[in-house]
């Protein structure tokens, strides 16, 4: 895969979207990677130059989706690497209201997919996650949710009916962050919204080989987001995405 392929493109809601998208949790050193989480700091948040030049690694091997967590320094880090290289990324942008300038970033990078961050999602606070919503439709993007308890909030997400339009949400082999896997799987399905499938490594315990044949068997999963934290890493999906796509 050189600079300029693609992976294979999805529709949602008439958008076209890459089938897998670059995540970006390790930028921020995301709990869920256990000790790693120390490891990432000082790599990433500490040094968000190394964010620049692993965004611009993907983007010069064609991988060009980005799921963003919209923190200011990886928010410019993929502005600093979009302009290095040449290219204008495609970004799925999660909506964080804790964070005062996050839906400003998103605005300015184009974000036509905009997911509302799971710690609102899963307070099952209506009128504040339909106050949120709204917003997002009056700004022209497409709303969409993220959960990180499945169990518990997909029945409440789909009592928000046409409201929601996306969904994010774990979903891996091992059932690693959902609770009961079949369950959990049952339950997407059942909501019928088109879903991009997140911690599908089970922060770094399933190889990508695994987790990515996993997840793109399900016809609801329309895309996926993996986080990547040096080049080899970036080197082994490309080997995977070839024996998937290219086959």
């Amino acid at each position: 895969m050189s600079r300029g392929d693609r992976v294979p493109m999805c529709s949602i809601e008439g958008l076209e979207i890459p089938r897998l998208l670059i995540g970006t949790s390790p930028f921020i050193a995301a709990g869920q990677f256990g000790a790693k989480s120390i490891e990432y700091y000082y790599r990433f948040v500490m040094n968000p130059n190394n964010i620049t030049k692993l965004f611009t690694y993907c983007f010069e091997k064609g991988l060009i989706g980005v799921q963003l967590l919209p923190y200011a320094f990886v928010a410019q880090a993929l502005i600093n690497a979009s302009r290095r290289v040449g290219v204008n990324p495609i970004v799925v942008g999660t909506f964080i209201p804790e964070e005062p300038e996050s839906f400003s970033w998103l605005t300015r990078l184009e974000s036509k997919i905009v997911l509302l961050h799971a710690n609102t999602v899963d307070s099952h606070d209506k009128d504040l996650v339909e106050g949120y919503l709204d917003m997002i439709v009056e700004h022209g993007m497409v709303p969409g949710v993220v959960t990180h308890e499945p169990l518990r909030t997909v029945p409440f997400i789909k009592a928000l009916g046409s409201k929601v339009k996306v969904l994010m949400g774990p979903l891996n082999s091992r059932g690693i962050f959902m609770g009961d896997r079949d369950r959990a799987i049952d339950l997407y399905r059942e909501l019928g919204l088109p879903m991009i499938a997140k911690k599908a490594l089970g922060a770094g315990l399933i190889s990508p080989g695994e987790a990515l044949r996993f997840v793109l068997s399900f016809n609801f999963v329309k895309s996926v987001a993996v986080g990547v934290a040096s080049e080899r890493e970036v080197d082994e999906l490309i080997v995977v995405i070839k024996e998937l796509f290219e086959s």
